[in-house]
């Protein structure tokens, strides 16, 4: 029987998954109200990260990822666009998700873009490390 439901977005599959967890929904946590989809998705990652920083939860993970990789990819990208094709952004991408994962305790959630801008710095930071000149 093929199954007539398309998959659920990124954000649904997150909101679904807070809630089963009993987390606060971004609107409850940050008293959002008419927000941009923007922001809303924002909050959305920085909670989905403060619970994987305090469970560690893999689902968690799993469902940050999902919903943050693209626009994640998308900074890499500008980012890199000044630096022709000296660097592989594949390879950025999932450095800053790997330090995404392995820095849980260095995450402060307290405003809606938080993921949004610490990411943003995970990127950066990466992207120095690969034009560093590898000490010999």
């Amino acid at each position: 029987m093929v199954d007539s439901h398309p998959p659920a977005s990124p954000e649904l599959r997150a909101r679904e998954l807070l809630r089963r967890l009993g987390e606060p929904s971004p609107e409850e946590r940050y008293a959002l109200n008419d927000v941009d989809a923007e922001l809303a998705r924002d909050a959305l990652a920085t909670l989905l990260r403060d619970c994987f920083r305090r469970s560690g939860d893999a689902e968690v993970f799993e469902a940050l990822v999902a919903l943050v990789r693209a626009p994640l990819e998308q900074r890499v990208r500008r980012r890199l666009r000044w630096l022709g094709p000296q660097l592989d952004p594949d390879e950025i991408l999932q450095d800053a998700l790997v330090n995404v994962f392995r820095y849980p305790d260095r995450f402060a959630p307290e405003r809606p873009g938080a993921f949004r801008a610490w990411s943003t710095t995970i990127v950066d930071n990466t992207i120095r490390r690969r034009l560093r000149p590898a000490r010999g």
